[in-house]
């Protein structure tokens, strides 16, 4: 699930951070890197270095218009990024950001810096479970417009490596001991689809798993 923002940039504060510089990129050879922040990210895909200037130039399918390259907006200290958003010009004056990373308080401060390249409306998706920005958004009273699904499909090929690579997540994040886990497991549909159900949709089944594992945003650079 995801909720869609549609903001007008000024809406947002002037940065506080004096230190902080911004810096507008549109040649693919330099998106590599962005790369050290998206790999912090603690839900992201495996995307290596050499993967981001080819995914930067593949144009994903959801822009309309060719000639709506892809851009990116980087914070900066010195040399370091420290976060960034990647969009398009979806029309005269409105920015598509169809992916962010890095620290979250810098975002509203991207999202601003988007007026000074022309940009007066700014249209992006935070997936719920993204609630650190969805509440430091609702610090300047920007509310999502709209709730809804996202386009994905799960499939579970091996079963036994999945659950083997879960155990941790359900431990460290959920709080499950390996005893409760265990439990959880002969819980489970016996049919992989439904299983997958189980863990990935959070509205299904709440009495087996009250708490979806949540899946990386799988539009924006991904989305070719």
């Amino acid at each position: 699930y995801v909720n869609i923002y549609e903001v007008e940039s000024a809406e947002l504060p002037e940065a506080e951070n004096s230190g902080m510089a911004f810096e507008y990129l549109t040649n693919c050879d330099s998106i590599s890197r962005l790369s050290g922040v998206y790999a912090k990210e603690p839900i992201r895909y495996i995307r290596g270095v050499n993967e981001f200037p080819v995914l930067f130039n593949a144009r994903p399918m959801v822009i309309p218009d060719e000639t709506n390259k892809l851009s990116a907006l980087a914070a900066m200290a010195g040399n370091e990024v420290l976060a960034y958003i990647i969009g398009f010009k979806q029309e005269k004056d409105k920015y598509k950001i169809v992916e962010y990373a890095g620290e979250r308080s810098i975002i509203p401060d991207l999202i601003r810096e988007t007026g000074r390249l022309g940009f007066f409306k700014v249209c992006f998706e935070v997936p719920d479970y993204d609630t650190s920005l969805m509440e430091l958004l609702g610090l300047y009273s920007i509310k999502p417009n709209s709730e809804e699904e996202t386009s994905i499909s799960v499939r579970i090929t091996n079963r036994e490596e999945l659950l083997k690579r879960l155990k941790p997540v359900f431990i460290e994040v959920y709080g499950y001991s390996s005893k409760e886990f265990e439990e959880f497991i002969r819980l489970l549909p016996e049919d992989d689809g439904e299983c997958a159900k189980v863990l990935f949709d959070r509205k299904y089944k709440q009495e087996i798993l009250d708490m979806a594992v949540p899946l990386p945003w799988p539009r924006g650079l991904n989305y070719i």
